[in-house]
C-alpha cells in the first residue's frame, strides 16, 4: 500500500491530479477520505483486511501526499467535487462512504451539492461538530456543539505553531477536560513546544 507504483490518478476538471488506489474487487466498493494533513496511507491497515472480500477506493485529497498541490481549490465544497470526479471516473454507481476527520466534513459537502442516492452507507469517524466556539453562540451552544477553543484561544494556538522553534504542539488541558463537567469547558493552556 505505501509503494508509489500501486498508485493511479485522475486529473480533476481544474487541471489538478488527483492520487487514488483501487483495490478492485466484489461488491459495493468502500471508498475512504482521510483527514487534514493525512493521506490515503492513513488507511493501509483496513485497505489489506478489507479488499481481499471487497473494493476499497482510498484518495490523496488534492494538497495531500501523491496529489497535486495546486494554488487553488482548497475549500471543502472543491474537495467534494474531486470526488465527485473520481466515483464518476471509476463508475461507482453506489458505494459506501467512510470520512476520518476532514473527510467527514468532505462527504457532507458531497452530500449537501450530489445528494445521498449513490450512498449506501455513511460512516463518519472523529469529526467534531465545531473546533471553535464562535462569539455569537451562547455560552450553551458552545458547551452543545462540542468547541474546544473560543476564537482568542484558536488564535493563540495557531500563534504558538507558527512560533520560530515550534515544532510541536501537546494540548494538555484539553486531554485532561473531565466530560463529567459539563461547566467546564476545554481549553489550551500554553502550548508546550519540544523538538
Amino acid at each position: 500500500m505505501n509503494r508509489e507504483e500501486d498508485m493511479r490518478e485522475l486529473i480533476a476538471t481544474d487541471g489538478t491530479r488527483i492520487a487514488y488506489r483501487d483495490s478492485g474487487g466484489e461488491g459495493v466498493p468502500l471508498v475512504m477520505l482521510h483527514g487534514w494533513g493525512q493521506t490515503q496511507a492513513m488507511f493501509r491497515h483496513q485497505v489489506a483486511n478489507l479488499s481481499p472480500g471487497r473494493r476499497v477506493v482510498t484518495v490523496d485529497l488534492r494538497g495531500h501526499g501523491l496529489s497535486g498541490k495546486p494554488h487553488h481549490g482548497y475549500r471543502i465544497a472543491r474537495l467534494a467535487r474531486d470526488v465527485l470526479e473520481l466515483v464518476d471516473h471509476l463508475r461507482l454507481g453506489r458505494f459506501d462512504a467512510l470520512g476520518w476527520s476532514m473527510g467527514v466534513s468532505v462527504w457532507w459537502s458531497f452530500i449537501d451539492q450530489y445528494g445521498t442516492g449513490r450512498i449506501r452507507r455513511f460512516v463518519a469517524v472523529d469529526q467534531p461538530a465545531a473546533v471553535a466556539a464562535v462569539p455569537w453562540m451562547t455560552k450553551q451552544e458552545q458547551q452543545d456543539s462540542g468547541a474546544i477553543f473560543d476564537v482568542s484561544e484558536l488564535l493563540a494556538l495557531g500563534a504558538a505553531l507558527a512560533a520560530p522553534g515550534a515544532t510541536r504542539c501537546v494540548l494538555t488541558s484539553c486531554v485532561a477536560c473531565s466530560p463529567a463537567s459539563p461547566t467546564r469547558r476545554c481549553s489550551p493552556s500554553s502550548p508546550s513546544r519540544s523538538p
